[in-house]
């Protein structure tokens, strides 16, 4: 697969997954999300900077300071799990964090990896989809995963990432 023909963060989105700066269809389904995101942490080594400063506090929270992050992202990962089961509403932390990456959409990839907001909500919306992914494809007695087959974006993603070393 040729390598994105724009190397804007949106032109990257768009060349994993087309449609992805457009709206939030994409966000339904956690593995996607979370393919998407650790693809650009990694490939950028933006997670290095966002760990020095970790959990978020201040103005890039969305958590309420009273409760402890990994609590408010566990809670998060539960209610996207339901959205990606029944088609509900998804949760506004969701789609505010993806705002946020979509902020600098037009910046050059290498200037938004050095966006601590954007870093920031990559790495959130990794462990709020790892959340929501708990289990997909491993049916634990008595679970409720996910069936394994819900969204084609990760395997096209992997194919992708895979072909452009």
């Amino acid at each position: 697969m040729a390598p994105p023909q724009r190397r804007d963060l949106g032109g990257v989105l768009e060349h994993l997954v087309p449609g992805s700066t457009q709206g939030t269809t994409h966000l339904r389904w956690p593995p996607d999300v979370f393919a998407v995101s650790a693809y650009l942490l990694k490939s950028t080594g933006a997670y290095v900077d966002v760990l020095r400063e970790w959990p978020p506090t201040g103005a890039r929270a969305l958590h309420p300071p009273e409760v402890p992050w990994t609590d408010w992202a566990r809670e998060q990962g539960k209610a996207w799990r339901a959205v990606a089961t029944a088609r509900t509403a998804l949760p506004t932390s969701v789609t505010a964090l993806w705002e946020r990456v979509l902020a600098t959409k037009e910046e050059p990839l290498d200037v938004a990896a050095r966006d601590l907001d954007v870093v920031d909500a990559l790495l959130q919306l990794v462990a709020l989809a790892d959340e929501a992914s708990a289990s997909i494809g491993i049916p634990q007695p008595g679970s409720k995963a996910l069936p394994a087959s819900g969204g084609s974006t990760s395997r096209s993603i992997g194919a992708r990432c895979i072909s452009s070393r």
